[in-house]
Formats: structure tokens, C-alpha cells, sequence
């Protein structure tokens, strides 16, 4: 953690300082106020790699292979006024994408270091110095389409028509949201919500 310019040390997150700081106010006989965790220190903005997302076909033969995700890519943003600095969590946080009509099909994809994209701000041992207005980028892709109880997304909407050789299962409304948190004494924040529409299909046999 960086100290304030006129050489007197100000109280940050990165505990290791936060407890020598303690030391030297006893030496000094000088008391510090207690801590307390800043309100806004983040902000998170998560996007879905997707031109149109009225309409995000895919094809369930290719999704049984592991292909024919959806990408996501979060934002943290630094927008305290202290460079913040200390090893960060993990895990980091979660992406949580679910039915808006059916909320109780859930899916969960854990955040971790190594969906840091581009950035490069986490060191290899897990450290990350943080300035002011920094950003942190992080990536994901929804691969299986299959909930925390293992149920098929696509079967949600309703039963599929055969049409022009494929068959086709009516759209299902989803939407995706992200918390991260990336130091333990840091609060977290959460994203903005995306909205999209899936269009599930197979060839007919």
C-alpha cells in the first residue's frame, strides 16, 4: 500500500500495514480510529460477447462436445481514492446466470485468478496492487448449459418442433449477473444485470 504524499502514512486495506501502523500510533502515544471498511471501493461491469443477444443460437451437438458457449467479461474498477494492495481471494467471486422464468434453474461458474484476461495485474503469487481508477478485467464462457442440479436448460420452455431437418426448442429468457471480491477485508460488489435470449437446436435424427 502507498502512504499519502506529504510522507504521513494513511490507513489502507492491505492489513500488513494496517498492523504497523498500529505499532508506530502506540510509539508515537497517538490512538488511530478504528477501522472501517469503505463503502464504494469497487465498481463491476460484466458484458456478454455477443452482438445479439435477443437471439444466441446454439447447437445442442456442438454443446455436448464443450463448444458453442457464451462469453462473459467482467470489469473491477479501483474507485477509491488509495491505491489498495494484498494477496487477492480466492476464489474471487461468481458468475451466476439464470431462467427469468423458472429462477430456481441456477448456474453457478466460480471466479478465480487465473480469469484474469489481458491486465495482468495479479502477480504470480497472487498479489495485486491496485491504483486508483485501475482496472482489473476477468473472463468466462457458459459451455454446458446445464444448472446446479444438472437440469437441461433447454428444456424449459416447452416441447421442440421439427423444422427444415433440425429440431427446435422454443427460447428461453436468461439473465446473468457477477459479484467479485477481490481481498478478503474489501467488501464486495456486485454487476449490472445482463439480459439475453437463448434459441437451443439439434439435428433431427
Amino acid at each position: 500500500m502507498k502512504g499519502s504524499s506529504n510522507g504521513t502514512a494513511r490507513v489502507c486495506i492491505a492489513f500488513p500495514v494496517f498492523a504497523a501502523l498500529l505499532l508506530t500510533g502506540s510509539a508515537c502515544q497517538e490512538s488511530l480510529p478504528p477501522y472501517r471498511t469503505p463503502s464504494e471501493v469497487f465498481t463491476l461491469a460484466l458484458r456478454a460477447d455477443q452482438p445479439d443477444l435477443h437471439a444466441v443460437h446454439r447447437d445442442l451437438d456442438d454443446i455436448s462436445m464443450g463448444k458453442g458457449g457464451l462469453g462473459f467479461s467482467m470489469d473491477l474498477r479501483n474507485v477509491f481514492d488509495e491505491t489498495l494492495a494484498d494477496t487477492v481471494r480466492e476464489p474471487l467471486g461468481e458468475l451466476q446466470i439464470w431462467s427469468r422464468d423458472e429462477p430456481s434453474v441456477f448456474m453457478t461458474i466460480v471466479l478465480n485468478r487465473s480469469d484474469e484476461i489481458m491486465t495482468h495485474a495479479i502477480q504470480w503469487d497472487g498479489f495485486l496492487i491496485f491504483s486508483p481508477g485501475d482496472s482489473l478485467r476477468l473472463a468466462e464462457v457458459c459451455r454446458t448449459w446445464l444448472d446446479d442440479r444438472g437440469r437441461p436448460v433447454w428444456t424449459l420452455a416447452g416441447e421442440p418442433v421439427s423444422e427444415n431437418g433440425r429440431i427446435r426448442y422454443p427460447p428461453v429468457d436468461m439473465a446473468a449477473r457477477a459479484w467479485v471480491q477481490p481481498f478478503d477485508r474489501a467488501p464486495a460488489v456486485y454487476s449490472n444485470t445482463v439480459l439475453f435470449r437463448m434459441f437451443f437446436s439439434r439435428e433431427a435424427e
